[in-house]
């Protein structure tokens, strides 16, 4: 875990020493668990090795934490919130783009365009009963 960031952290990146230090700053604050469970389903990998699952980690997180109770959704929510943690700080630090902003004209638009596609599809199920 990094401490503090780099000295040049605004700046280009000057290697990947850097980047990880970036990142391990990133992951600060994190609770054991969820650092758990980003380390088992982004770990080291290679060519001919699968990706780890959300139920892998299910398992291996019953066997590693036995006291907590590993339930598959719990798991998709504590990789939501530690992702979330994660890009949040990214994104701070420049190092992955932020939300493109949406205009009230496209925000209107899509609502629009869901209201009519829920009419549509109540109207066609009335027309088949």
């Amino acid at each position: 875990m990094a401490d503090e960031l780099p000295a040049d952290v605004c700046t280009v990146a000057a290697n990947a020493i850097d980047d990880y230090q970036s990142i391990g700053w990133c992951m600060r604050g994190l609770d054991e668990i969820s650092l758990w469970l980003l380390s088992e389903l982004y770990g080291p990998s290679c060519f001919g090795v699968r990706r780890r699952t959300f139920s892998h980690a299910c398992k291996a997180g019953r066997l590693e934490f036995p006291d907590h109770e590993f339930r598959l959704r719990a798991v998709g929510i504590v990789h939501e919130h530690a992702l979330g943690v994660v890009k949040q700080r990214l994104r701070r630090l420049g190092m992955i783009p932020g939300c493109p902003r949406q205009s009230a004209h496209d925000r209107r638009r899509r609502i629009r365009t869901a209201g009519k596609r829920a009419h549509l599809q109540g109207s066609r199920a009335a027309n088949r009963g």
